[in-house]
């Protein structure tokens, strides 16, 4: 066998195994097809019995296998869609250059406007080109195909990088934890060029150091200089080159003392070494090519760091890879690693325990030693090498043990270059495993039990674990993993279409400071210029500091003035100066750069930044005028703007909410599912915000749940309206979105408590029980989609708490409590957590008792009531005659039913639904032959979260009632129908519920029965029909008297089922349907409970409702003026932009409402500005 058929594991060059290749015929032969021969061929063969040759067989047919595996493994891990905006910026960089000649501009930035007339420099312009012709020829699909054709052909490089001859299994395994650590660079930026040209680059260098190489002295400069156009980062293969160059140096000298032949010296490197540096000057910016560690290690991570902080509160949302700005051992970074950052650490563990016994193996003594042994004698030998040098045997090691210091040299300083040591330590662990297992181990394979267990083992527990690292990456199971597809992930795409939605409404002309970089990204994307953007460097030189006055802006303009006490008076005027200095510095920069507007952040990951919206609106300097989903857009006032203009330009959430508002809502949603076995252990589905959920979060920050008089809260009552509209567009789409469910309970909440705020008192009782429904369906709707929701829990116990429900309330407490004991909780609010916690321990313990009270009670009642019952029910027998309905069985079974219903009612007045509920449920079948007791269950069903039954069970009973109408009489089984239908978002079919209920009720005040009293109040009517000798009625005080409670009797129900229409109306945005009720109830049903809200819906509602309120008020006072008081100067009316009070987003009060009108008392009382972030 010659050297390279044995290097090749034995395999001959027809490609089938020495012992294997005579004595069988082949398939094509003459006689294969012989019929006389085709009976015998057909017969399975008697098994083949185990030999070397086949284990090596198989052993290159596993290796060969798991190569392939890598490289399908980093293709899926690319085929996953982006959250990284660099490439917005580079499409636009490139289109500018390639409508611009060819080469990137230098006098001039024209993507940002702080660098107008500055001097620039774009080291990886020639990247720019390609990710742009890969935009323009494929959109999105040709962003994720480039990505998908980099990323594997960098794993195809490096599964390439081996021995010939030897066992690839652990050069397989390295690559694979290569690619995990590399993926975080699977995005179409430069990042994604140094990776592929780095390992081709190793490549030829470990063919160097086997001596299968020629030709590195043009190879590798050539390869550097292509490499210092597509990456800035060129530099790293440049000083991988050096290190490599000075370690095989070393090997040089060794065997020249040896005396070795010169067919065994490597070539040198040294004059190659240097040729790559010089390389680096292949570029239109030679100086900053070859500067490049310099200014990335001194200006872009520093200034990076300013906008990614370590803060876990910060950080523990955001997979963004902001430790890449920090040394790898920073414990603030550690804590943030992922899957990425930890197989990068694995790597390099495997690095250097290859390298250790690579360098042990080649001592002398290392075959009288023991594994361990050796190994830790090369680890000391690794430690000094690159200090003291090596021996003759240990030099061979030299050029991979100085890479391998190398690159850990670099992640100490700063996480970024993570990947590229991963990529070098996976060629270095995996050679330098190869080399001691060559020194080590016998090269012929055997059938040995143990040598077949660590073949076939070992490889198929590699195959074992890329399959299910495949399987974690196609079901989004990685942390910060994104799911498969092509383009941008929907997150990102939301910010990208919202924010350039937005934009489209912007000045053309406008400078815009934004807070973060990634939005100068988006500004780009859209055709304006960036303050500052991601390629970081032009924005952070000594002489044009961008970052450092923008960090100041946001420090000093959009934060709260940081405290200045100190017990020192010194200190305290040193801080007072430096707090002033910092805020001239940053008001200057704003003036320097001609800012005109700013960009507030409110799209996910993380929190929206409303303290700097607030602290910048409370300035009085910069106006919101513009307030979607992910950003807020501030615009420079003058001070000298009139009151009326600066109002002009600020949202007026009241006409969004009840004048300019559209119906979108077409189809009625589906009800909530839990998840099944696929969403709980298959595929994670990633909590997506949708646009419209976006926006209805931010309505509810700027919603003043305190509002400080009428106007602030009818602009409350307006945001959330709008937050309800957008939850419900947002669940219509994804009714499982379990955080949607929870902001809408909580905006029903709070929409109910402003409702009664502006009406003075409860102004419907059936809308006070319709937002309590409403809200404890919307949390029972989150917790069928996750159980394990702390907030929708809580929820519940507010709303149950609030009705005094108080098994029900139980049962949400318990399930909190017991979620408590698990959830993590952030540093700043553990304190109050805990205190919280103590409290509902507390009321638990009571609670306990209380219904252990009440449990007697209900017993003792439930008695009382069934012994009356009973009683009336021998008394009506006795009146019919004496027939004993006990001889009659549905007399019977309906008496029970009754029975059952009356306990199940006594239990749900007494606030306990859950036991209402479980009486009903028992008998069920008894219990749904009664219409009372189908609509009390319903009603129970509602309450205890069961709703798409309760759903069905109520439909079918309208359907009854429109047939029997009579059976169903004094029963109002339209609230709980109605209630059913509004959580399917059925508003049409709602409205005409009460629309027929309030049919009825006119029917029945029709009647002219209904008028008796009034009309015997009449003076001779009175005369004539009062009993002889009895007081005659006073008229007319007795007339109106009975006239007034009449009316004020018919009105009272008919003006709170028009309110719940209009309530109805209003959350459909059926804005002219919603007017024509309220304009009813205000000018025909008089002064009811519900006229109060009618009347600051309608105000809000018609801009004309002032031509109607006016003719309507009464106002007592009159004018008078004294001889010789002087006249007092005109005040602003109450709410009207000047006025003291008026609140941010209702520039002139509510429209037809007069200024400092208040249909209902309001509390004046102070509270927060509306914004809680």
């Amino acid at each position: 066998m010659s050297d390279e058929e044995q290097n090749l594991g034995g395999v001959s060059n027809s490609g089938v195994p020495e012992s294997r290749a005579g004595g069988r015929k082949s398939v094509f032969s003459d006689d294969f097809d012989d019929p006389d021969r085709r009976d015998e061929l057909d017969e399975l063969p008697d098994d083949e019995p185990l030999t070397a040759e086949l284990v090596e067989e198989e052993a290159i047919r596993g290796d060969f296998m798991l190569r392939w595996a890598v490289v399908l493994l980093s293709v899926l891990m690319a085929f996953t869609q982006m959250s990284d905006t660099r490439p917005l910026v580079l499409i636009k960089s490139g289109e500018y250059m390639r409508s611009h000649g060819f080469l990137p501009p230098r006098a001039t930035d024209p993507l940002s406007f702080t660098m107008d007339g500055r001097s620039i420099t774009n080291t990886g312009w020639l990247f720019d080109h390609v990710v742009s012709l890969a935009w323009s020829l494929g959109g999105y699909y040709g962003l994720t195909a480039l990505k998908v054709l980099g990323s594997g052909l960098f794993a195809f490089l490096l599964t390439r990088i081996s021995i010939p001859g030897l066992p690839t299994w652990w050069s397989s395994v390295c690559a694979a934890f290569a690619v995990v650590a590399c993926s975080q660079d699977f995005v179409p930026t430069h990042e994604l060029a140094g990776l592929v040209l780095l390992a081709y680059l190793l490549n030829l260098l470990t063919g160097h150091r086997l001596g299968r190489v020629d030709g590195l002295y043009w190879k590798l400069p050539a390869l550097l200089a292509l490499w210092s156009n597509l990456d800035p980062r060129a530099w790293i293969g440049a000083v991988v080159v050096l290190l490599y160059a000075l370690g095989s140096a070393r090997h040089r000298r060794a065997l020249l003392r040896q005396g070795a032949g010169l067919d065994r010296i490597p070539m040198p490197l040294g004059a190659t070494a240097g040729l790559c540096f010089a390389a680096l000057l292949v570029n239109p910016f030679p100086v900053a090519s070859l500067a490049a560690p310099l200014t990335q290690y001194t200006r872009e991570y520093p200034a990076m760091q300013l906008q990614k902080s370590l803060v876990p509160e910060l950080a523990a949302s955001s997979f963004d890879n902001r430790v890449d700005y920090y040394s790898a051992i920073l414990p603030g970074a550690v804590r943030l690693f992922d899957h990425t950052h930890v197989a990068a650490i694995v790597v390099l563990m495997f690095a250097g325990a290859a390298l250790s016994l690579s360098v042990g193996s080649e001592q002398s003594d290392s075959a009288r030693r023991g594994t361990i042994a050796t190994a830790i004698g090369g680890f000391l030998r690794l430690l000094l090498l690159p200090i003291l040098g090596t021996g003759p045997r240990g030099a061979r090691d030299a050029g991979f043990v100085l890479m391998f210091w190398g690159v850990v040299f670099l992640i100490v300083l700063k996480a970024h270059e993570l990947p590229a040591a991963a990529l070098v330590a996976a060629a270095v662990a995996g050679i330098s495993a190869q080399d001691w297992y060559r020194r080590s181990f016998s090269m012929t394979y055997t059938v040995d039990s143990s040598e077949l267990l660590f073949s076939r083992g070992g490889r198929a527990a590699t195959v074992l674990a890329m399959t299910a690292m495949g399987f974690a990456v196609a079901t989004s199971r990685l942390p910060g993993s994104a799911p498969l597809g092509f383009g941008f992930d929907p997150e990102t795409r939301i910010t990208i279409d919202t924010v350039s939605q937005q934009l489209q409404k912007l000045d053309p002309e406008a400078r815009v400071l934004h807070t973060r970089v990634d939005q100068g990204d988006l500004l780009i994307w859209n055709g304006r210029r960036s303050f500052l953007d991601s390629r970081v460097l032009p924005f952070s030189s000594a002489q044009y500091p961008v970052f450092e006055q923008h960090d100041n802006v946001r420090r000093s303009l959009l934060r709260p003035p940081q405290s200045t006490e100190s017990a020192d008076p010194k200190e305290k005027e040193r801080l007072q100066q430096d707090q002033q200095k910092n805020i001239a510095a940053a008001k200057e920069t704003l003036t320097q750069y001609g800012v005109t507007h700013f960009m507030i952040r409110l799209a996910p990951p993380g929190t929206p930044d409303y303290e700097s919206m607030l602290t910048l609106t409370s300035s009085g300097e910069f106006v919101p005028v513009s307030i979607e989903a992910s950003a807020a857009l501030l615009e420079k006032v003058s001070g000298q703007a009139a009151p009326e203009t600066v109002a002009a330009k600020m949202p007026n959430f009241v006409q969004m909410a009840f004048v300019d508002a559209k119906q979108d809502m077409k189809e009625v949603r589906i009800f909530a599912r839990p998840q099944g076995f696929y969403e709980r252990y298959i595929y994670r589905n990633r909590p997506v915000m949708s646009a419209e959920r976006r926006q209805a979060q931010h309505y509810m920050a700027l919603a003043n749940p305190n509002p400080g008089g009428l106007q602030e809260a009818a602009n409350g009552i307006a945001l959330l309206t709008l937050a309800i509209r957008g939850l419900n567009q947002s669940l219509q789409a994804n009714p499982n979105e379990t955080a949607a469910w929870i902001m809408l309970g909580q905006a029903y909440v709070r929409l109910g408590n402003l409702e009664v705020l502006v009406s003075g008192t409860d102004p419907s009782p059936r809308l006070r029980q319709t937002r309590y429904f409403q809200a404890v369906a919307a949390f029972r709707q989150a917790v069928k989609t996750n159980p394990g929701s702390i907030q929708a829990w809580e929820g519940l116990m507010n709303s149950y708490q609030l009705m005094q429900r108080q098994d029900l309330l139980l049962e949400s407490l318990d399930k909190w409590l017991e979620l408590a004991e698990t959830s993590t909780v952030l540093p700043s609010q553990q304190e109050r957590f805990e205190e919280f916690r103590t409290q509902c321990y507390a009321q638990r313990r009571e609670l306990e008792d209380l219904i252990t009270e009440s449990d007697a009670q209900l017993d003792k009642e439930i008695e009382q009531q069934i012994a009356a019952n009973a009683e009336a029910m021998k008394q009506q027998a006795a009146a019919a005659g004496g027939k004993d309905q006990a001889l009659d069985p549905t007399l019977a079974d309906a008496e029970e039913a009754r029975e059952f219903i009356m306990s199940a009612a006594a239990a749900n007045r007494g606030g306990r639904p859950r036991r209402a509920l479980n009486v009903l449920q028992e008998n069920a079948a008894m219990i749904r032959k009664l219409p009372m007791g189908v609509v009390l269950l319903g009603q129970l069903l509602l309450e205890t979260g069961e709703m798409e039954e309760a759903y069905l069970l109520l439909l079918g009973i309208s359907e009854q009632a429109s047939k029997q109408p009579e059976i169903f009489f004094g029963t109002e089984w339209q609230l709980p129908l109605a209630i059913s239908q509004l959580g399917v978002c059925d508003y049409r079919t709602a409205a005409e519920t009460w629309s027929v209920q309030m049919a009825d009720i006119e029917r029945e005040i029709s009647k002219s029965a209904v008028y008796s009293l009034p009309i015997y109040s009449l003076p001779l009517v009175a005369d004539s029909n009062y009993q002889i000798n009895g007081a005659l009625p006073v008229w007319p005080f007795r007339h109106a008297t009975l006239l007034a409670q009449q009316i004020s009797g018919s009105n009272e129900p008919l003006s709170d089922l028009a309110l719940m229409q209009a309530i109805v109306k209003l959350e459909a945005a059926d804005l002219e349907g919603a007017r024509s009720i309220l304009k009813r109830i205000v000018t025909e049903f008089g002064e009811t409970r519900a006229r109060g809200l009618a009347l600051v819906y309608y105000s809000m509602v018609d801009r004309e409702s002032q031509q109607v309120l006016e003719p309507m008020a009464l106002n007592p006072w009159e004018e008078f003026e004294f001889p010789g008081e002087p006249r007092p100067p005109a005040q602003p009316a109450a709410g009207a932009p000047g006025a003291p009070g008026a609140p941010a987003g209702v520039p002139g009060g509510i429209p037809g409402l007069p200024a400092g009108s208040n249909p209902g008392a309001v509390p004046s009382q102070p509270g927060p500005i509306g914004v809680r972030p």
